[in-house]
C-alpha cells in the first residue's frame, strides 16, 4: 500500500458543517511531528519573495532558519503584478532560488510602492488552480470568467478584486465555520448552480489545518456565493470521494525543493500531494470535471465500501 493510499485510508469522518450551498466536512487523522512554517508565518520570519522580471519566475530567500510549506494556489501580492504559486512546495532552510508562478493580475506589469511581495492572504479557487496545468493563458481566462460570472469590476484582472469586492457576501457564510481541534483536513462540498464539486485539503497535523483554514474555506466560498440549493451530503458520498483519492494513478517527480510532488487522477477525482520522506505532508484534490456531470454513469470505487456513486 503506497503513503498516500495508506494516509488516507485511515482518515476519520466528522460531522459536517452546512450553510446554504456549501458544507464542510472535518477529516481526523495520524499526526506527524515535522516542524515547518506556512506561508503566512514564513514571510513575517524571513521568507524573502523577490520579483525576477520574468511572469513565470519568482525569487525565493527562505532566510527563516525553518523549513517553509507553500500550498499550489497560494498567491503573493506585490511586485510588477501577483503571483500564485502553481506547486505545492516544501523549501529547506536556507534555500534560494526561483520557482514557478502564474500571474494572476493580468493587467499591471509596474510596481505600485514595495517592490517585495507579501502574502495575499488567500489561495485560488479550484478552476484557477486546475488551470496552472494548461499554462499562463489559460490561467488568465479563467480569472477573467471566475470575475465576471461574480460580476467583479477589475481593469487590471486581478483576482484578489473578487475577494476584496464579495467580502459581505462571503461574510455570510464564513461566519457558519469552524476548525475543529484535531482535524487534519476538510473535504468541501458544494452545489453551484446545480453542479455539485468536491475539493479535500489533507495535511499531516492539525496545526496546519488550523493556520490554513480560513484561507481554504475563503476559496471554497467564493466559488459558492454564485447560488445553489441547500446541500446535506451523505457521508458515503464522502467516503467514496476519500477512497478515489487514495485509489488514484501517481506520477511522482523531484520537488521544487525539498521532497516530491505526486500527480494524482483517479476515476472520479485528480489533484496533487507533496511527500516528504515518504509521508504526506498536503495533499490537495478536487473532483474531474466530466466526473461531477457524469458520477451515476462511473463505476464505484472498490475499496471495501458497497458499490456506491457520489450522488447528484
Amino acid at each position: 500500500m503506497g503513503s498516500i493510499q495508506q494516509y488516507v485510508s485511515q482518515l476519520r469522518i466528522g460531522d459536517a458543517q452546512t450553510y446554504k450551498n456549501l458544507a464542510l466536512v472535518p477529516l481526523f487523522g495520524a499526526r506527524n511531528g515535522l516542524e515547518y512554517l506556512v506561508l503566512d508565518e514564513a514571510v513575517n520570519q524571513r521568507l524573502q519573495v523577490l520579483e525576477t522580471d520574468q511572469v513565470p519566475l519568482l525569487k525565493l530567500k527562505n532566510e527563516s532558519g525553518k523549513r517553509v510549506l507553500i500550498m499550489q494556489g497560494e498567491y503573493v501580492a506585490g511586485g510588477k503584478q501577483n503571483r500564485m504559486f502553481t506547486h505545492n512546495m516544501l523549501l529547506a532552510p536556507g534555500f534560494e532560488g526561483n520557482v514557478p508562478v502564474n500571474c494572476v493580475q493580468h493587467g499591471r506589469w509596474h510596481y505600485q510602492g514595495e517592490k517585495s511581495f507579501t502574502s495575499s492572504g488567500q489561495r485560488g479557487h479550484t478552476s484557477v488552480r486546475r488551470a496552472t496545468r494548461e499554462g499562463q493563458g489559460a490561467v488568465w481566462r479563467d480569472v477573467e470568467e471566475f470575475t465576471s460570472v461574480r460580476r467583479v469590476s477589475s481593469p487590471s484582472g486581478n483576482l484578489d478584486d473578487t475577494y476584496q469586492q464579495k467580502q459581505q457576501e462571503m461574510t455570510d457564510y464564513l461566519t457558519k465555520y469552524s476548525c475543529p481541534t484535531e482535524a487534519v483536513g476538510i473535504v468541501a462540498v458544494s452545489l453551484q448552480q446545480n453542479k455539485k464539486a468536491y475539493g479535500v485539503d489533507i495535511f499531516d497535523q492539525p496545526g496546519t489545518l488550523a493556520k490554513n483554514f480560513k484561507k481554504l474555506v475563503d476559496s471554497y466560498v467564493i466559488e459558492a456565493i454564485i447560488g445553489g440549493k441547500e446541500i446535506k451530503p451523505k457521508q458515503e458520498e464522502v467516503q467514496l470521494f476519500l477512497n478515489d483519492i487514495a485509489s488514484t494513478k501517481q506520477e511522482e517527480k523531484v520537488g521544487v525543493s525539498l521532497g516530491k510532488e505526486a500527480l494524482l487522477r483517479g476515476n472520479l477525482s485528480e489533484g496533487v500531494a507533496l511527500l516528504f520522506e515518504n509521508t504526506p505532508v498536503y495533499i490537495n484534490a478536487y473532483n474531474l470535471t466530466e466526473g461531477a456531470q457524469q458520477a451515476e454513469a462511473l463505476p464505484a470505487v472498490r475499496t471495501g465500501l458497497s458499490r456506491r456513486v457520489l450522488s447528484r
